[in-house]
């Protein structure tokens, strides 16, 4: 590649706003990463079992909800004064803030005798976790232009892994040294990155900042509507835009399905760990190092190879290639805890994950076509696809038990089958190209 072909193609990450981007993507994957390895870890050293925190997967339900209240986002201004920071940003600071005390919280309580307590903390963290996730999404999409969108998946997506890591693996390694009351405390405190952000981000024009007019919620309105109906609307025209696009309910299904390889095995992952012998520090250590540097590479693959193969091939590839990447776990079951194969098979993890990522915020992005709507369109299309973790994972547990850790596995890559008869079916949309 010539220097000035390469200069083209790192042109479009000279852009500050997508670094700043960047750091409200790690914020976003935070609270998520909280909700995994560490609370996974968590519950099961207070003794509780493989189906009790596989159940406990269900708190994470407000990631499938969230279009319920993203409309909301969309309409209104947030309050306490924040709306001067804009309505986007605003809501965001306040968000935050929220899944910073929660988050700190839950490090005062005990599982064993205050189960409910926790859950409802969980799902208060849930809660936040989505509702970031929903401006966060909006500000990328509006913030950036059609041909800067990829790069900023591919910023977007290993930012949101870096949080992840910063709260699974820093929070593991964290409760191995110090406790879990200091671990649920620096995970929580790490959200300032993402107030730090929110802060940066320029300000939206006054237009773009705006609510939708009565004129973008009602084609032809014969009178001013009232408050009831202007509500309405901003619920109902957003999905109704949506599922008017060509192949809508293809697309919507491809989206449910494309993750549920990752989403059946995640529940999992650290308990099948914990069992072959690992202990928390080398887990943290080898998905600190190892899957950070993968999960990098990852996102910036994906946005060179989506250039010369199209999205659509990167997604059907991808799709296999998830799907195969859970069996590198099953030699660790025969071999039990040796780093070198659990460092090969977190490689490829986090390497395919940030490449199919990428392309799955990419085909996310180019369907909500609406400005109006940014918030409340990528909510419902990131909530569906959250939809196949939120129904899979309380059964994990349960799947695990009855099936052993090598049947398990085994399901957990034939999951990957289904989509990929229905993502050459998806081309006409030309949201694949």
């Amino acid at each position: 590649m010539t220097f000035a072909g390469a200069k083209a193609r790192l042109s479009p990450y000279a852009n500050r706003q997508l670094w700043v981007i960047a750091l409200l993507g790690i914020a976003s994957g935070l609270p998520f990463g909280a909700l995994a390895d560490p609370l996974s870890a968590w519950l099961l050293e207070q003794g509780l079992s493989l189906t009790s925190i596989g159940l406990f997967a269900y708190l994470s339900l407000p990631y499938t909800l969230k279009p319920l209240w993203a409309p909301l986002l969309d309409h209104y201004r947030p309050p306490l004064g924040l709306g001067r920071l804009g309505r986007r940003r605003g809501w965001l600071l306040l968000i935050q803030l929220l899944a910073l005390a929660a988050i700190v919280g839950l490090g005062s309580l005990n599982p064993a005798r205050e189960i409910w307590l926790v859950g409802g903390v969980v799902l208060l963290i849930a809660f936040a976790s989505a509702s970031q996730d929903i401006v966060v999404d909006a500000l990328r999409v509006e913030s950036l232009s059609a041909a800067q969108a990829p790069a900023g998946a591919a910023v977007m997506v290993p930012a949101y892994r870096i949080g992840q890591l910063l709260a699974g693996a820093g929070g593991l390694a964290l409760a191995q040294l110090a406790g879990w009351q200091v671990a649920w405390a620096a995970v929580g405190g790490c959200m300032i990155v993402g107030m730090v952000g929110t802060l940066l981000i320029r300000p939206q024009p006054p237009q773009q900042d705006a609510a939708p007019s009565p004129e973008q919620l009602f084609e032809q309105p014969a009178a001013p509507p009232s408050g009831w109906q202007t509500l309405r609307a901003s619920f109902l025209n957003p999905l109704r835009h949506l599922l008017h696009q060509p192949n809508a309910w293809l697309l919507l299904l491809i989206i449910l399905l494309y993750r549920l390889p990752d989403a059946f095995l995640a529940p999992m992952r650290v308990p099948l760990l914990l069992h072959v012998g690992f202990d928390k520090i080398t887990l943290a250590e080898i998905n600190k190092l190892v899957g950070f540097g993968a999960t990098v590479l990852g996102g910036f693959v994906a946005h060179g190879l989506i250039q010369r193969l199209t999205l659509a091939r990167v997604l059907w590839w991808g799709a296999l290639a998830q799907g195969a990447s859970n069996l590198l776990f099953l030699p660790l079951l025969r071999w039990g805890a040796d780093r070198t194969l659990l460092t090969s098979a977190v490689a490829m993890d986090n390497l395919l994950g940030g490449i199919v990522s990428v392309a799955m915020v990419i085909l996310l992005t180019r369907a909500c076509r609406h400005p109006g709507y940014t918030a409340s369109q990528y909510a419902v299309l990131s909530a569906v696809m959250s939809l196949s973790r939120t129904l899979v994972s309380g059964l994990t547990g349960l799947t695990a038990d009855s099936l052993g850790w090598g049947g398990f596995l085994i399901l957990t890559a034939l999951l990957a089958i289904p989509v990929l008869p229905l993502l050459p079916r998806l081309r006409k949309s030309g949201l694949l190209f």
